[in-house]
């Protein structure tokens, strides 16, 4: 993954103010001069011990906190840019680090662990101070530290808090381990030594004294960062498992209390039930039936619930009735595995997730309690729950918000759960493209995901998921999975230990300074002695030393006075020696200038030479570069691809070329088409090679082409001519593209759109005729129903001539006065309804055929018609019609007046209580036609609702508004037969608009 995008996250680096110095220092690397250093057994055998070691440290990193490690592995690699110098000190780094690309899953460490040995190699050869614990400290604020930015806040995208902390663990580390490597340098001689003479320096004695200030202090502070580092980790982590223990005990208690509670409902519906035989209907069965549907209604739990035999047939039942008004009370559930449970346990059982049976098919648990007479068991209450609750009793469990709860049955399927990612019946994964471990002795399980990207260690633990699963044995099979993320306990672990490294940082830098200054102080006098007789000869030559550095160290001061002495007795010896070496000097003076002057001649020649083949041998790198560019190019490109000379000969070509011929590149190369194809292709490409020779320029042309499995494939060959640098004709460059599957699917989608065609044709014909074989009946029992009721008329004037003793005057007259004439009632709507919806059908089925006519339409006119039409039901609703500019149409007139006649008869329908209605129509010109506007200030339409208004048979409000449903379905229809479009935006209780679009007279003109 890194190899393929490693070029463009490079380009944010190369953004960066820090990158300059990088390829400088990198440019330094590969000019540096050779150290004089004794490549010996001893020195080569030091070398590839610290690159070693530098991996090994690296590779066993100690784990600190949260994902972070602390990395050994820079000791060594600046124990080698000490001694070895900047090439290898780079070669050290780039061997240490190259683990943390599979340590933090991420390549990117390696850029400022490599620079780190760059920027202090670069340092110890440019400055007089080698000191790398003050070059380690200065790299990371001026080079490290911003790295380390912009690759985890613009190439990784990772959080502010993580990346500061990596920041300041990093810094910290950094001054540690140039410590150590310091301290090794100091106290341990030998490794010095084995560089050879060059490497055999002497320590200056500051450095000595700051190694053990700075070591007083940091070593201590790293040790106390480190423990408390690792203790507030495990206290964070004891918060979360108590959190988790917390929530699972809760929803434990409470599913329990749930379930326990419902099934004590059910045990009391089972003892009323206990005297009735079953196989016996009677009145006291339909009293049972109605005790049954006052539970149901009762209880909001229970989705159904039933009263069943010994042989798994439901007596009673509530609902009673299924979508279709038909009976479902006599239902067979011995298939239900629960059923088979109770028979054999004698027991309350609760089943797993099922899916119900009945007027709706919902996700559901069921409850089912027997009743036992005499040993035998007689017949058992069930219900089905709703998943709904339980997943509130799971939300309510929630000690954390952050927490989600899942409900798991027997068969690992998810009752409930409150995450909404999770639906009833869906399978359970605790651990889905992720790695779980055990973590706690109780069952606490650790899920940390398979980085999906490049992420650092501590960032994908922070998308790790913590999670305790509990069983609920003694009431059911289910468990109670309760799930918490990792990250919010992260961020305050973080918080923590930004605290921590801060002061820890603070006393880093508080130490080297005092440290810096302190070790000044005590070896200034050395220094100045140091500095006053370096080169003593010469200076006693030049001048007479006067000022001497004093010192209140006896033996320092006793080193001064003799060293004074000398310089008297030397400036005595020089002034004797001075006079003779004037005179020589002369001579050696001139000759040298000869001896020079030659010698920048010479000089000056040989760099002419050198520079000259420098970039000869450049600019061969650079063409053979290219040419292995083009063909590792070429090689990707999945079509086959190869070019010709003029004479018709390949000249070579791509992988895929190979692979569909068969054939190998050496087989190809040199051979012209007669070589490699059968006769007819091979003559068919050559006279088409030719013309393109003679015409020059791009060819392209379909063909059939045999592969080398055996099939015939449809092929376009695309070819062109290209010239050599003195524009004559070199050859040509083909590309082969396989169309055989896009011919394929063009065939099968002509097929299909035929088939279509035929099906609409048959629906419509079906709903047509369904529409007027209906109504016939439909006739017949209006009719009927309308004698009926002539009839009870009849029947009550004939009553109520009667001399009716009162009891039986009050039972006949509920029926004859009451109940007869509402079931009539009903049935006369229920017809109405039925008369509606067919008519509906009818004209949408005719629609289809309707043809058009299409003519330029002055709207204006037209929709003042319209307005003119419902002037009753506009004055009758108290609205208001308001009309802007609206520009002509091509449009079929009929269809037009329907389309504006519906939307506002809907505008009237659907309009607000709350105000008077206001209805707006305009119009704007747009490059795609004319686009008119309905505007109220209606109810409103849901942002749920409004894909469903043009679906058949849908309605805003059915209970409260008339119609069929089918106004806008019809009016959508229609827009896509006359060639536009329609579509609203509405919010609720402030009104909606309907937007519609249809062709310009000119643009249909022009077409």
């Amino acid at each position: 993954m890194w190899s393929q995008s490693c070029h463009k996250k490079m380009l944010i680096l190369l953004e960066c103010d820090c990158s300059e110095w990088l390829l400088n220092s990198l440019e330094i690397c590969m000019n540096e001069p050779r150290q004089h250093l004794t490549y010996n057994g001893k020195s080569v055998s030091l070398l590839i011990v610290l690159l070693c070691v530098g991996f090994a440290g690296n590779y066993f990193a100690m784990p600190l906190f949260t994902g972070f490690n602390y990395l050994f592995g820079s000791i060594p690699v600046l124990l080698v840019v000490r001694i070895y110098g900047i090439r290898w000190g780079f070669a050290a780094g780039v061997v240490a680090s190259s683990w943390t690309i599979a340590l933090f899953g991420h390549p990117y460490a390696m850029v400022w662990l490599c620079a780190e040995p760059l920027f202090i190699g670069w340092l110890l050869s440019k400055g007089k101070v080698r000191n790398i614990i003050l070059y380690d400290t200065l790299y990371w604020p001026f080079l490290g530290v911003p790295l380390m930015w912009c690759f985890f806040r613009y190439v990784m995208h990772a959080s502010l808090l993580g990346t500061v902390t990596a920041m300041l663990m990093y810094w910290v580390i950094g001054i540690c381990n140039a410590l150590i490597a310091s301290l090794l340098l100091a106290y341990v001689p030998r490794l010095t030594n084995a560089g050879g003479p060059e490497s055999n320096r002497s320590i200056p004695i500051h450095q000595l004294i700051f190694n053990l200030l700075m070591a007083i202090v940091v070593i201590p502070a790293i040790v106390v960062l480190i423990l408390n580092g690792r203790d507030a980790e495990q206290r964070y982590l004891n918060v979360m498992y108590d959190n988790l223990e917390d929530s699972s005990r809760i929803a434990l208690y409470e599913t329990k209390l749930k379930l326990q509670k419902q099934i004590g409902i059910l045990s009391e519906l089972s003892r009323l039930s206990e005297k009735i035989n079953f196989n016996e209907p009677g009145k006291r069965i339909d009293q049972l039936q109605m005790s049954v549907e006052l539970l149901q209604k009762s209880n909001v739990d229970f989705l159904a619930i039933y009263l069943g035999n010994a042989a798994g047939v439901s007596i009673a039942r509530s609902p009673s009735l299924d979508a279709q008004g038909r009976s479902i009370i006599t239902m067979d559930y011995s298939d239900r595995g629960y059923f088979r449970t109770l028979r054999d346990t004698r027991g309350p059982v609760i089943s797993d997730m099922i899916m119900t049976r009945g007027s709706r098919t919902v996700p559901s648990v069921a409850i089912a309690v027997p009743f036992i007479s005499q040993g035998v068991l007689q017949g058992y209450a069930a219900a089905g729950i709703r998943v709904d609750i339980l997943k509130a009793l799971l939300l309510n469990a929630r000690v954390r918000p952050h927490q989600q709860i899942t409900l798991v049955d027997g068969t690992g399927k998810i009752i409930a759960s409150t995450n909404s990612a999770l639906s009833p019946l869906d399978a359970y994964d605790s651990c889905k493209n992720g790695v779980m471990s055990r973590v706690t002795a109780n069952s606490i399980y650790s899920c940390l995901p398979n980085p999906t990207a490049l992420m650092p260690l501590w960032q994908r633990a922070q998308t790790a998921t913590y999670m305790l699963s509990a069983p609920m044995a003694e009431v059911t099979s289910w468990s109670v999975v309760v799930e918490t993320p990792f990250e919010p306990y992260q961020q305050q672990l973080l918080k923590d230990h930004v605290k921590s490294l801060l002061i820890a940082l603070c006393l880093n830098m508080l130490a080297l300074a005092t440290s810096l200054y302190t070790s000044r102080r005590l070896s200034a006098p050395l220094r100045r002695l140091s500095q006053v007789t370096t080169d003593l000869p010469q200076r006693l030559l030049r001048e007479k030393i006067n000022i001497w550095p004093e010192s209140m160290v006896t033996e320092i001061d006793q080193l001064i006075g003799n060293f004074r002495v000398m310089a008297t007795a030397l400036s005595q010896k020089f002034q004797e020696i001075t006079y003779a070496n004037e005179t020589l000097e002369l001579h050696v003076c001139e000759r040298t200038k000869e001896l020079t002057k030659a010698n920048e001649e010479l000089q000056k020649e040989i760099a002419e030479r050198k520079l000259t083949e420098r970039q000869r041998d450049h600019l061969m790198d650079e063409l053979v570069s290219q040419v292995r560019f083009l063909q590792t190019l070429i090689n990707a490109i999945p079509n086959p691809i190869f070019y010709k000379d003029s004479s018709g000969h390949y000249q070579g070509c791509n992988r895929a070329f190979e692979e569909c011929l068969g054939v190998s590149h050496d087989e190809i190369v040199g051979k012209t088409a007669h070589d490699i194809f059968p006769p007819q292709m091979a003559e068919m490409i050559h006279k088409s090679d030719q013309e393109l020779f003679e015409r020059r320029g791009i060819q392209v042309f379909e063909a059939q082409m045999h592969y080398a499995d055996g099939l015939s494939h449809a092929v376009v060959f695309y070819k062109a001519t290209y010239d050599d640098t003195h524009g004559n004709l070199s050859g040509l460059v083909g590309n082969i593209v396989d169309i055989t599957d896009r011919k394929q699917a063009e065939a099968e989608r002509n097929h299909l759109m035929l088939e279509l065609k035929q099906k609409n044709k048959e629906l419509e014909g079906i709903v047509y005729v369904a529409s007027h074989d209906l109504r016939s009946p439909l006739v017949n029992v209006q009719g009927f129903s309308r004698k009926l009721v002539k009839n009870c008329a009849e029947l009550d004037r004939i009553l109520s001539g009667l001399d009716l003793d009162a009891p039986t005057w009050t039972l006949v007259e509920p029926i004859i006065r009451g109940n007869i004439p509402k079931s009539l009632g009903f049935i006369t709507g229920s017809i109405e309804k039925m008369d509606g919806l067919l008519s509906a059908l009818l004209r949408l089925s005719r629609l289809g055929r309707a043809s058009l006519c299409f003519d330029t339409l002055d709207m204006q006119v037209i929709l003042t018609k319209i307005i003119a039409s419902m002037t009753y039901q506009i004055e009758a609703s108290g609205a208001r019609m308001e009309l802007g500019t609206l520009g002509a149409c091509l449009a079929d007139q009929e269809q037009v007046i329907q389309v504006f006649s519906n939307l506002m008869d809907n505008a009237i329908k659907y309009r607000s209580p709350e105000r008077p209605l206001l209805v707006r129509i305009f119009s704007e010109d747009f490059t795609e036609g004319i686009r008119y506007c309905v505007e109220d200030n209606g109810i409103g339409i849901p942002h749920d609702h409004q894909d469903k208004i043009w679906e058949i048979f849908q309605r805003l409000n059915p209970d409260d508004s008339e119609g069929e449903g089918l106004g806008l379905t019809l009016v959508r229809r229609i827009v896509d037969r006359l060639g536009g479009s329609i579509w609203v935006e509405s919010e609720p209780d402030l009104g909606s608009r309907f937007y519609l679009v249809l062709p310009k007279p000119h643009a249909m003109n022009q077409e």
